[in-house]
Order: C-alpha cells, then sequence, then structure tokens
C-alpha cells in the first residue's frame, strides 16, 4: 500500500516551522518516532496520533495518508498553524522587572557618560586656555628677550617650548579620545 505519511509529516512540519521534537509534542509521541516515520520506517500506527496530527493542522486523516499535501491544489497557507503562544501571559513579573531595571541601568549609563563627556569638555576648554596663556608668555619673554639682547637659547625659554610642547600633546591625545568615544 502506496501512502504519502512520511512525505506529509516531513512537508507540515517545515511549512509550520517545527522540529522533529516540537511534532513529538503535538502528536503524544516522542522524537523517535517521528524520526522513523520520516524515514518510512514506521509501518504500524495508533489512530490517536492521526487524530491529534490532523486535529492540530486541521486536515483529514485520509488526506494526511493518502494525499501528497505538498503537490495538491491546497497552498501551504492552508495547514499553517497561528502560534497558540500569547507572549504577554507569557512574560512574567519578574521579567518585566529584569527589563525594567536593564533600562534603568542603561539611562544611569548614559548620564554618567553625558557627565564624564560634560567634564571632558571643561578640561579641555581649560587646556587651551592655558596652552593660549604660556604661549603669550612665550611671546613676551621672546621680546623681553631680544628687547635686553639676550641670548634667545637661554634653558628657561627651552623650559618654556617644552611644557608648551607638552600640553598641545595632551590636548591632542584628549581630543582624540574624545572622539573615539563618540
Amino acid at each position: 500500500m502506496n501512502n504519502f505519511i512520511s512525505i506529509n509529516s516531513i512537508y507540515l512540519r517545515k511549512i509550520n516551522y517545527l522540529t522533529q521534537p516540537d511534532l513529538a509534542s503535538v502528536c503524544g509521541v516522542n522524537r523517535d518516532f517521528i524520526s522513523a516515520l520520516e524515514n518510512n520506517k514506521k509501518k504500524h500506527f495508533e489512530i490517536e496520533f492521526f487524530q491529534k496530527l490532523s486535529k492540530h493542522f486541521e486536515i483529514s486523516i485520509d488526506d494526511f495518508i493518502n494525499t501528497d499535501l505538498s503537490k495538491g491544489k491546497n497552498t501551504s497557507k492552508h495547514f499553517v498553524k497561528e502560534p497558540e503562544t500569547n507572549y504577554e501571559k507569557d512574560i512574567d513579573s519578574k521579567t518585566i522587572e529584569a527589563y525594567n531595571k536593564i533600562i534603568s541601568n542603561y539611562e544611569e549609563l548614559v548620564l554618567t557618560k553625558d557627565k564624564l563627556l560634560e567634564e571632558r569638555m571643561i578640561r579641555i576648554s581649560v587646556l587651551d586656555k592655558t596652552i593660549e596663556s604660556l604661549e603669550k608668555q612665550l611671546i613676551m619673554l621672546e621680546t623681553l628677550l631680544n628687547q635686553n639682547g639676550v641670548n634667545q637659547q637661554s634653558p628657561f625659554l627651552d623650559k618654556l617650548q617644552a611644557l608648551i610642547k607638552i600640553q598641545n600633546e595632551i590636548e591632542q591625545t584628549v581630543k582624540k579620545q574624545q572622539n573615539a568615544n563618540n
């Protein structure tokens, strides 16, 4: 006797995105039973299996056994079951509480990041003003030294120029870090 039990089992399972264990659960059997059924190794069946399967997929037992559902006039949508899960009911209060805590922690992190960025901007502003002040002082010192005929290569000027260079490097590093964080 030629039947389509194996083909239809695979077809209905796949169009409904079910695994073998899922289908086994629907039909009240184990996964090995479904595997044997789909590999044409199962020849004897309990009527309850067909009743549960036909009820779940809303098809007749006769169609399941004797009709190749994958090639019939019916589209696959006819046999696709809508999920019966109501996700709102599945979410318990502990899950909602944990989700709200995650959101709260995220908001705190964003506020902390904003504060740190603001503080960093203030520090950059202070560094800019310090560098500007040092550069003005350097120009004034160079002018004074020129007026008094002092050698421009004095150790004091070298140290001041080195300090200005270090301040500029710090400012560039801070700006790079700021750009990396944004």
